[in-house]
C-alpha cells in the first residue's frame, strides 16, 4: 500500500511530492495524512478497480477527503462479499464481459446489440 499512495502522491502533485520516493522514513499512516492534507481542498473522482479484498480499501479509504466539494469514488468489485463490504451499490455485468458471451452465442455476427443497464448499446466486433 505504502507503494500505491507514494505513486498517487507523486503523481497528483509533481512539484510538492517529486522526493516522495526518496521518503524511507514515512510510514502508511504519515502517507495517508499527506494524501488526505493534498486532497483536502480539492474536488476529485477516484476510480478504484476490480478490488479483491477489503483491507486494501479499508485502508485507502482514510485517505480520501470527506470534503463536501463534490468528490466522489467509484469502485468496482468482481466479489460480491467484497461488495458488500466496500459499499459497492450496483450490481452490474462488464461490457466486455457481455460482449464476449454475445460474441460466442453468435460468433457470425459482426455488429451485435445487447442490453446493458437497460439501454441498447452498439458493438462492433470488429474493430
Amino acid at each position: 500500500m505504502v507503494k500505491i499512495f507514494k505513486d498517487t502522491l507523486h503523481q497528483l502533485g509533481k512539484d510538492k511530492y517529486s522526493d516522495i520516493y526518496q521518503q524511507a522514513t514515512w510510514d502508511e499512516a504519515l502517507h495517508i495524512i499527506k494524501l488526505r492534507e493534498f486532497l483536502r481542498d480539492k474536488r476529485y473522482l477516484v476510480v478504484i478497480d476490480d478490488i479483491w479484498d477489503t483491507s486494501a480499501w479499508e485502508r485507502m479509504k482514510y485517505s480520501l477527503s470527506d470534503n463536501e466539494n463534490g468528490s466522489r469514488i467509484i469502485k468496482t468489485t468482481r466479489i460480491r462479499d467484497v461488495a458488500e463490504q466496500v459499499g459497492v451499490h450496483e450490481e452490474i455485468e462488464a461490457v466486455e464481459d457481455a460482449l464476449r458471451k454475445a460474441v460466442a452465442m453468435n460468433p457470425n455476427n459482426p455488429s451485435l446489440k445487447f442490453n446493458i443497464k437497460g439501454q441498447y448499446a452498439e458493438q462492433n466486433v470488429n474493430s
